[in-house]
């Protein structure tokens, strides 16, 4: 089998899937929706809160590339630590960008207060202790960074490659 039939095969049986859908009242578990095959989905009021570190690109060029990982480590730690503190589950890690969702009856509250917590945390905890480790890094870089909100309805599925493609 080619790899153009192995991933025809993987399309197909996730169009056609027929999904087992639930309401829900938390953030599911990886463990709660099954990948393919009629997984399970769990339809959801939620907001989702996208914490985004600014210009790492910039930064990469800049720094030598152990400070650049390590910075951008230290932020992202510093995002799920506090999203997880305000009663986000994280659900996604991309490189220097962290996704929590919230639910229940204060979750918009609750994500817009983590954003602010993030957004303290990134000026006066993580930029001074960044350039105190590294003094000359806030001559070529300093860290900025974005959090962006948002809350609906969602219907959430367990998606990408687990396992075996088969």
């Amino acid at each position: 089998m080619t790899i153009g039939d192995d991933v025809a095969v993987g399309v197909r049986r996730a169009l056609e899937a027929q999904l087992a859908v639930r309401d829900g009242q938390r953030v599911p578990e990886k463990r709660d929706l099954v990948f393919l095959n009629g997984g399970g989905a769990v339809r959801l009021d939620a907001t989702y809160a996208y914490a985004d570190l600014a210009n790492s690109s910039g930064l990469a060029q800049h720094a030598k590339q152990e400070v650049a990982a390590n910075i951008i480590r230290a932020y992202v730690h510093a995002a799920a630590k506090t999203f997880r503190s305000y009663g986000g589950e994280i659900r996604s890690f991309d490189g220097d960008r962290v996704m929590a969702i919230f639910a229940g009856e204060e979750k918009n509250t609750l994500a817009v207060r983590a954003a602010l917590a993030l957004n303290w945390a990134v000026d006066k905890v993580i930029n001074p202790i960044m350039c105190e480790t590294w003094s000359d890094i806030s001559q070529v870089w300093q860290m900025k960074h974005a959090v962006g909100i948002a809350t609906g309805p969602a219907l959430i599925v367990r998606g990408g490659v687990f396992g075996t493609a088969t």
